[in-house]
């Protein structure tokens, strides 16, 4: 949701910088790779419990990784290498949150920590029915809770004291439904399956039924006695 609303507005903070990293030579791989390391430190960080420093260094690997693309497009080096790189690289980062979070509630308080792996389990999915209907050439973007929303609820949870089980049960809540947004949104967008060929589909009410086997047991019943009659000597017809 946030990431349709404010993303023309963040492009122009993202441009310029963009334009000034490319002249001080660097590449959108490189963010991409940095901000993955930056926010694998921030996951180890919060299963040790340093809330206040893993949220500083999240916040990095998140700004940079907001950089990537705004870099390959000034320096015109947008591939398709580079977009799968920056989606797996997502993923990665996201699971690596949400286990430093889980592993962390393992230790302190464990059935909290179901809530980390529905909150992931969840969170993937989201993200797997946008790539499967980009690839049936569907739109798969939208939902209430998309990325952007869950890592500042993940970022609530790690800083804000006495925000973590709300903000968990604000997340698992809104992704799963976010779940079952997506997915309606995108099967209203495919076709129907076909009907097999020569096959007509099942439209008919109770009442035309009834007709339409009363009609067959007329039907049969005629057929029944012209053949009796045809097996009946002909002496025996005419009477």
């Amino acid at each position: 949701m946030l990431d349709n609303k404010l993303r023309g507005k963040a492009e122009r903070f993202t441009e310029p910088v963009g334009r000034f990293l490319v002249r001080l030579g660097f590449s959108a791989n490189k963010l991409t790779v940095t901000g993955f390391v930056l926010s694998v430190a921030a996951s180890m960080l919060v299963a040790t419990g340093r809330f206040v420093l893993a949220l500083l260094v999240g916040a990095v690997g998140t700004v940079l990784d907001m950089l990537d693309g705004a870099v390959a497009k000034a320096g015109q080096t947008s591939s398709r290498r580079g977009a799968f790189l920056d989606s797996v690289g997502d993923r990665l980062s996201e699971t690596a949150m949400f286990a430093g979070l889980g592993w962390y509630l393992i230790g302190t308080r464990p059935k909290l920590a179901y809530l980390c792996l529905l909150g992931l389990g969840f969170s993937l999915i989201i993200s797997y029915e946008r790539s499967k209907a980009e690839s049936l050439g569907l739109k798969g973007k939208g939902g209430l809770f998309e990325r952007g929303e869950r890592l500042i609820l993940l970022g609530i949870a790690v800083g804000v004291p006495g925000a973590l089980v709300p903000a968990l049960w604000i997340l698992v809540a809104g992704t799963g439904f976010t779940v079952v947004q997506r997915f309606w949104s995108i099967l209203q967008q495919s076709e129907p399956p076909p009907q097999p060929v020569g096959i007509e589909p099942y439209k008919l009410s109770v009442a035309e039924l009834k007709r339409r086997s009363a009609l067959a047991r007329a039907r049969y019943k005629e057929r029944w006695e012209f053949a009796r009659r045809r097996s009946l000597p002909r002496r025996a017809r005419n009477r």
